[in-house]
């Protein structure tokens, strides 16, 4: 899931662990601005389940309908639809469902757009809280965290990260208007750091910017001890 980006491995993990165990964590985590977790990718057919409701319709007409429902559905209620609908994929064993749904027929930008923005939120506080607990390498028992430094830390096999960091992991996502990445690393002088970034409502523009430009910007801030200074100061200064 982690190391692969597989969305189809999450939910598979949902369905073996179970939501219940798994939203648990959040609180025993301390994660307290964190939404529950839901089947996200199951929630892409939500649309067609919508649309199901008007078998007569043009599905150009049909799909309107659909967005203006869904522009109007809580997050709550939107959770319900995409649960419902990752019990109709894990019982369709002949993949009637999934034919059926034909997500591409109808499918466009509004509705990714708006499946986006219904996405899992939390904040960067509580991710660099994650983070912290990782990096420390005292929060896990050293069970969990051999297995967190393997999916993790697929960084530290490049021999030019092993010459000046200790450890450090980091794991990044986005969609068409979305950008995330969380990292930690501690250096073999013991500095440690950890960082979230939250990127919203992007354009293509920024987005393809923006994901050029992480990876340079992680480092310099690592390595740089006046650039860490200049990026406190303006932090600071935004705060206020």
């Amino acid at each position: 899931m982690i190391v692969f980006s597989s969305n189809a491995n999450t939910e598979y993990l949902m369905e073996r662990l179970g939501l219940d165990n798994i939203n648990r964590n959040l609180s025993e985590l301390g994660l307290s601005l964190h939404e529950p977790l839901y089947p996200f990718v199951s929630s892409l057919l939500i649309p067609y389940e919508l649309m199901r409701k008007y078998p007569d319709m043009p599905i150009k007409e049909a799909a309107k309908k659909a967005k203006d429902e869904l522009s109007k559905m809580t997050r709550e209620e939107f959770r319900q639809h995409a649960f419902a609908i990752h019990m109709k994929l894990r019982n369709d064993q002949d993949g009637r469902y999934k034919q059926a749904s034909n997500l591409r027929a109808w499918y466009d930008s509004d509705f990714d757009q708006m499946n986006s923005n219904y996405f899992i939120a939390s904040t960067t506080k509580d991710y660099v809280s994650i983070l912290q607990k990782m990096n420390s390498r005292t929060f896990f028992e050293s069970s969990v965290q051999k297995h967190l430094n393997v999916v993790m830390e697929g960084i530290m096999q490049n021999p030019a990260n092993q010459s000046w960091l200790e450890h450090a992991g980091r794991k990044g996502g986005s969609t068409a208007y979305v950008l995330t990445e969380a990292m930690y690393a501690t250096d073999k002088q013991g500095n440690q750091t950890e960082l979230a970034m939250f990127f919203h409502r992007l354009s293509p523009t920024e987005l393809t910017k923006l994901s050029s430009a992480i990876n340079a910007f992680e480092l310099k801030l690592l390595r740089d001890s006046e650039f860490r200074r200049k990026i406190q100061n303006e932090l600071d200064h935004t705060s206020d």
